[in-house]
C-alpha cells in the first residue's frame, strides 16, 4: 500500500515541477518584456525632452537672425514662402522653417466664400459643407438675422465677437470630424488678427490650390513668378532687412522645427509666433504644440 501511494505521489510531483518551471519562465519573460518597454519609454521621453529644449533654442536663434540681425534672401537655400535656417548643437541638427500666417486661411477672419472653398475641398456633400461654414460663421460672430448677398450671416455691429483661440476649436463646430480637422489643420491659423483673404505672396501650394479652385497650372505659374520676383528682390536689397521691415512684411508666423537627434531619431515641434514690442524680445511665442515624430529620415 505504501509503495503504491509513494509511486502515485512521484507521478504527481513531475507535472507540478514542470508547471512551476513554465510559470517561472512566463514570469521572467514578462519581467524582461516590461523592462524593455520601460527602456523604450525612457528613451522616448528623453528624446521628447531633448527635442523641446533644442527646438526652443533653435526657434529663438532663428527669430533673432530673422528679426534683429536681418536676413538676406540670398542667404536662403530655398527662395519661396517658407524660409529655412539650419543649426547644429550638441551633435543634433535643427531645421527651422517659418511661414507667414497671412499665407494661411484665418479661422477668425476668412470670408464665408473662402471658407466654403476650403471646406468643399475635403467634402463632397454641398449640404454638409454649407452646414460647417454656417457653424463657423455663427461661432465667431453674433447673428443679427441679416445676410450678405451670398446668403451668409452678417455680424452685429458693436458687439463682442467670439473667436477661435486655437485651431482645435474647429472640433467644436457641428459636422467637423477628426478626419475633416486633420485635413484642414495644415492650411489654417487661429491668430486673433488676420484678413478675410489669403496673402498670395506667402501662400503655400496647398492653399493656392484651394483659392484657385484646384487650378494647378495657375499655381505653378504663381510659384514660378514668385521665385523670379524673389530672386530679383535679392539682387536689389542689402543684408539689412531689419526688425521693422520684417514685422511689416511677415507679421505672425507659423514656425516648424525639425530636430535630428544624435541617435538619428527625427522629432518635430510647431510654434505660433507673433512680433511684439511689449516684451523683452521683439517676438512672442503664442502657442507651442506637442513634440511629434517627424515624417522622413532626417536631413
Amino acid at each position: 500500500m505504501r509503495s503504491g501511494a509513494a509511486l502515485s505521489q512521484r507521478g504527481v510531483v513531475l507535472p507540478m515541477l514542470l508547471w512551476m518551471v513554465a510559470a517561472l519562465t512566463l514570469l521572467v519573460a514578462g519581467l524582461v518584456s516590461q523592462a524593455k518597454t520601460d527602456v523604450r519609454m525612457v528613451d522616448h521621453y528623453r528624446s521628447q525632452i531633448e527635442t523641446e529644449a533644442l527646438a526652443y533654442g533653435a526657434l529663438n536663434q532663428a527669430m533673432w537672425d530673422l528679426a534683429v540681425q536681418g536676413m538676406s534672401l540670398e542667404s536662403q537655400e530655398d527662395v519661396g514662402p517658407i524660409m529655412e535656417r539650419h543649426y547644429r548643437m550638441n551633435g543634433a541638427r535643427m531645421r527651422v522653417s517659418w511661414l507667414p500666417a497671412s499665407g494661411l486661411i484665418s479661422l477668425n477672419h476668412a470670408s464665408a466664400e473662402l471658407l466654403h472653398k476650403m471646406i468643399g475641398s475635403v467634402l463632397s456633400s454641398e449640404d454638409q459643407t454649407a452646414e460647417i461654414v454656417r457653424g463657423i460663421m455663427a461661432y465667431r460672430q453674433n447673428d443679427t438675422g441679416k445676410t450678405s448677398e451670398s446668403g451668409w450671416a452678417l455680424p452685429s455691429s458693436g458687439e463682442a465677437r467670439q473667436q477661435f483661440r486655437v485651431i482645435e476649436d474647429l472640433l467644436k463646430i457641428s459636422g467637423v470630424t477628426r478626419d475633416i480637422y486633420d485635413r484642414l489643420q495644415p492650411v489654417v491659423h487661429a491668430f486673433v488678427d488676420g484678413e478675410a483673404t489669403v496673402n498670395m505672396q506667402f501662400a503655400p501650394p496647398d492653399v493656392l490650390l484651394l483659392v484657385l479652385d484646384q487650378d494647378r497650372e495657375a499655381v505653378d505659374l504663381i510659384m514660378s513668378d514668385r521665385q523670379d520676383g524673389a530672386l530679383e528682390m535679392a539682387a536689389d536689397v542689402s543684408n539689412s532687412r531689419r526688425l521693422a521691415g520684417v514685422q511689416a512684411e511677415l507679421g505672425n508666423l507659423r514656425v516648424d522645427v525639425d530636430v535630428t537627434l544624435p541617435s538619428s531619431v527625427v522629432m518635430s515641434q510647431r510654434f505660433w509666433v507673433r512680433f511684439t514690442e511689449a516684451g523683452d524680445l521683439p517676438w512672442q511665442i503664442e502657442r507651442v504644440e506637442p513634440v511629434v515624430a517627424a515624417s522622413g529620415t532626417g536631413y
